[in-house]
């Protein structure tokens, strides 16, 4: 009898572990978090529908942050498409590298908003056709910085923001705005 009740409640307390660990996941940020609870009772309804309000969730995010990039690429015809085509870019590597959903979520926000900061650049310099001067270039050049200015109040996950404020970094230093190695 000790058995059976064990195995009852262990069926019982199995799927609800797993909505409570997915429902912190989603709390703390985590909108690619699922329970993947699937019984034939009212604790797998419940899951389900978790998974499909976290699913809606994920998706209303990724586009809200997609129409923001849009709208920073509709600045400069130049570079039409290109922060979603950058976000979406960094998500198949990073699938194609077998890296976990969170991470690729961190990609493709972090790709998609990596140039919010050409908004704090003004015209003549962000759409100045030919080379630019040393001042302008180093106007240019705070763009990332002014990103992560832009986005500090937006509690995005430190994965997408160490993407702004590094996209333009190189391995041997020579990048900017740090000049990081």
């Amino acid at each position: 009898m000790l058995v059976i009740g064990w195995a009852v409640a262990r069926n019982l307390t199995s799927p609800l572990s797993q909505l409570v660990a997915a429902a912190r996941s989603v709390s703390r940020g985590d909108l690619s978090a699922r329970s993947n609870v699937r019984t034939a009772d009212e604790i797998g309804v419940l899951g389900a529908s978790f998974d499909a309000m976290a699913e809606r969730l994920e998706r209303q995010h990724i586009a809200t942050i997609g129409a923001l990039a849009s709208a920073i690429d509709a600045r400069d015809p130049y570079t039409a498409g290109h922060s979603v085509r950058v976000g979406d870019l960094s998500y198949e590597l990073g699938r194609e590298m077998g890296l976990p959903r969170p991470s690729l979520q961190h990609l493709r926000v972090g790709g998609l908003l990596h140039d919010i900061g050409k908004i704090g650049i003004r015209d003549t310099v962000l759409l100045k056709p030919g080379k630019l001067d040393d001042d302008e270039r180093r106007l240019i050049e705070q763009h990332p910085t002014i990103g992560l200015r832009i986005l500090e109040w937006a509690e995005l996950p430190k994965e997408v923001l160490e993407i702004v404020g590094g996209h333009y970094e190189r391995l041997d230093g020579t990048g900017y705005p740090l000049g990081l190695s």
